[in-house]
């Protein structure tokens, strides 16, 4: 069973090392859709290496409150909704030079979902020399082939119940998260964050990707949001009438809210209607930016 989720990823980031657009400023734009991982269209051929896809369904799984999803270099994807058990679609990638070799790693690759810890283990990526995108996964470049060797990733997307503790994190692969209340936490260390309509206790690690996170309603429920990245830009999206407090700080990037017309550096607060939970954002060298919507 295939599970179809919109993916959406602010226009101007750079995803898993592909540029999805040039021409627009990342710290201006708002989230637009893209495709979900998906199998159609391979096998794909590249300069000197073949990228196949498999794709895996598991349960439905027991709910048991928290979740985990890691992935490497692919995208993670996940939806809460009121519902009482899990789904799981799991889109195994593999590249090697020929279609055998790819699917010979494909078969090593083994799928954990044991008490909801979703990851993949599978051999020794050992490719040495890039030719670039070797595939897409949601229109977006997860891995580079190789003249020589293999390589392997996975791609996550989960149906969860509405209130899950849950952690996600990729290397290179964009994370999106969509309705999800609890006590959670989303890292990549490149590729982009995207969150919409979070509540709870959320905590978002990001090195060098974007942050894009799009507030609903008319207040945060929960204890609040906060985002730490190095350089990755980070954007939020908010409502005319929304109600939560603001607490930004950049060491070199710029700081800009739509609601107050400010753009400062340094640090910067900003109260927006009746107040409520804090949402704060630190940044090393990235900008940051308070978006109305």
């Amino acid at each position: 069973m295939r599970i179809s989720l919109p993916l959406v990823v602010a226009a101007g980031m750079v995803v898993g090392g592909c540029e999805q657009s040039s021409s627009v400023n990342v710290v201006a734009a708002q989230a637009i859709p893209l495709p979900p991982p998906s199998c159609d269209g391979y096998p794909r051929t590249s300069a000197n290496a073949v990228t196949i896809c498999e794709e895996r369904s598991y349960g439905p799984l027991p709910a048991t409150g928290n979740a985990g999803i890691r992935s490497d270099g692919g995208v993670v994807q996940a939806r809460g909704g009121f519902r009482t058990d899990l789904m799981l679609d799991a889109f195994v990638y593999a590249t090697a030079p020929t279609e055998e070799a790819a699917r010979e790693v494909a078969a090593q690759v083994v799928v954990h979902t044991e008490n909801n810890d979703f990851h993949a283990t599978g051999p020794a990526n050992t490719g040495s020399v890039s030719t670039g995108c070797a595939f897409e996964v949601g229109g977006s470049c997860v891995a580079d082939g190789s003249s020589a060797g293999t390589t392997w990733t996975v791609s996550f997307v989960a149906l969860l119940p509405f209130r899950t503790d849950l952690t996600a994190s990729t290397i290179s692969g964009l994370v999106e998260i969509t309705s999800i209340d609890g006590t959670s936490s989303f890292s990549s260390t490149s590729g982009a964050l995207v969150l919409t309509g979070l509540a709870g206790e959320v905590m978002i690690d990001s090195t060098s990707g974007a942050v894009d996170v799009d507030l609903t309603g008319s207040s945060w429920r929960g204890a609040g949001m906060t985002v730490d990245t190095n350089s990755g830009a980070v954007v939020f999206h908010a409502p005319a009438d929304y109600s939560a407090r603001f607490e930004f700080s950049s060491d070199s990037g710029s700081i800009h809210s739509d609601f107050s017309g400010t753009t400062t550096s340094g640090s910067y607060s900003e109260t927006l209607g009746n107040g409520g939970a804090t949402l704060g954002a630190e940044s090393n060298s990235g900008s940051i930016h308070l978006r109305r919507k």
